[in-house]
């Protein structure tokens, strides 16, 4: 294990004498608390609806398309739907969202510590973090992602590069004592282009200066792959892997390709990368099965992802907001319908989409990925006979549903994402009947 820097008496002291309960930095309960489970009607309305579509829609079923669903309920009994939900697959920006839970999972928990060991001004936080987190994440992560993507010199290898991303403040929560820093850090990045949508085309040089914040909401809003690559050069694969695991959203195995939940071992400009198996590609660095992320989504749109509303903290709304504005910033492919397509039942509450070419050179096609909360529609003109509404009473929902989907190929101008909406419409909406 790697040695405690050398940090003021007074703290050095206060870490000492709460040893034995000092704060970690993971979730105050692993894995994180889940109620739903899956219900056999939702899960055959889902495969029907899914078979339905592919008979209709060619380019849907070019490609395995995984997908998972999830119905809330008011009582936190959530029921949950799934077609090869385990498959792992390459699935890009769509796993910027487990970055962006790490980053507010380890503010929370530097929160925690600050109030434990009563950090004031002045006090070296950095410091202190390192020495109240530095074993506890070496001993959790892989060793194969300890030290990447760019271990500095003098540190341990298994902790954040914490000056780039937190701050100790004299403010109050929601902002503070601990918040993310004001610390503009300055990126050399190869940025990707002309193409906004398929990020395909030429390649050039950019230099970008942004501090943490503003890294996530360009990453989560914007899906901007330079923050994103900052977001995750800061937290470390290592922090992010052992976070993953202590929720319950990633689960090693020693069989090589038998993993489960969210892997992210690179960032998003090709600097070295810790790579495993991924069904749509071979091998990929950000690699995913649709039931962790919908689950993930499902927590942050439920307010209990990230536990830090008894000190006052607000991350859970604060990753929503990114998400609600992400619906603007990258127009949803739930929406993309062509002009034919019905108006849909449901309007989009929280959204984050992926699309990435496959191979190393992104040669092979371009594959989409989605996870999204959806409202349905019970106003008098879209359920004129209170059918809908009536349904969700009868089932004690709220009305909301997580999707999340991936491995689409990228369909053509007269195909486009139809599909996904009519499963999501003839699942949930067959449902409501029952």
């Amino acid at each position: 294990m790697t040695p405690p820097p050398k940090i003021a008496p007074r703290i050095a002291t206060k870490l000492g004498l709460a040893k034995s309960a000092i704060t970690k930095p993971f979730p105050l309960v692993s894995p994180l608390p889940w109620s739903g489970a899956k219900s056999t009607d939702l899960s055959t309305l889902l495969l029907k609806a899914i078979n339905a579509t592919a008979g209709k829609t060619p380019d849907f079923v070019k490609g395995r398309i995984p997908f998972s669903m999830i119905a809330l309920a008011k009582d936190g009994k959530h029921l949950y739907a799934g077609f090869r939900d385990d498959d792992m697959d390459f699935s890009g920006s769509l796993l910027k969202v487990a970055v962006l839970y790490a980053a507010f999972e380890l503010r929370a928990a530097a929160n925690r510590l600050a109030a434990e060991i009563e950090l004031t001004p002045g006090d070296d936080l950095f410091a202190a973090l390192r020495a109240a987190f530095g074993n506890s994440i070496e001993a959790v992560s892989l060793t194969r992602l300890q030290g990447k993507p760019r271990p500095k010199p003098k540190t341990p290898i298994a902790i954040p590069v914490y000056e780039d991303i937190l701050e100790l403040t004299t403010r109050i929560p929601p902002n503070g004592p601990v918040d993310f820093t004001s610390k503009q850090v300055t990126t050399d990045r190869i940025a990707r282009g002309p193409d906004p949508v398929t990020h395909t085309g030429t390649h050039h040089n950019i230099t970008a200066t942004q501090d943490f914040l503003s890294a996530l909401n360009a990453m989560i809003v914007e899906s901007d792959d330079m923050s994103a690559s900052q977001c995750i050069s800061a937290l470390g694969y290592s922090y992010i892997n052992a976070v993953l695991m202590k929720a319950g959203l990633f689960k090693p195995n020693s069989m090589k390709g038998d993993e489960q939940g969210i892997w992210i071992g690179g960032e998003y400009e090709n600097l070295k990368q810790s790579r495993i198996l991924a069904l749509n590609d071979g091998t990929g660095a950000f690699v995913m099965d649709t039931e962790a992320m919908c689950r993930l989504m499902a927590l942050i749109f439920t307010g209990i992802a990230v536990n830090d509303s008894s000190s006052g903290g607000t991350s859970n709304k604060e990753m929503q907001d990114m998400l609600e504005a992400s619906i603007l910033g990258n127009p949803p492919f739930i929406l993309r319908r062509t002009a034919a397509a019905p108006a849909l039942k449901f309007r989009l509450a929280r959204n984050k989409l992926g699309l990435a070419g496959l191979g190393r050179n992104e040669e092979k096609g371009i594959v989409a990925s989605e996870c999204t909360v959806l409202t349905w529609n019970t106003d008098t003109a879209s359920d004129p006979g209170a059918l809908f509404a009536q349904g969700i009473a009868k089932h004690n929902l709220t009305g909301d549903v997580v999707v999340c989907w991936q491995n689409l190929p990228l369909p053509s101008s007269t195909q486009m994402f139809d599909g996904i909406g009519d499963i999501v419409e003839q699942t949930y909406g067959e449902f409501l009947k029952t």
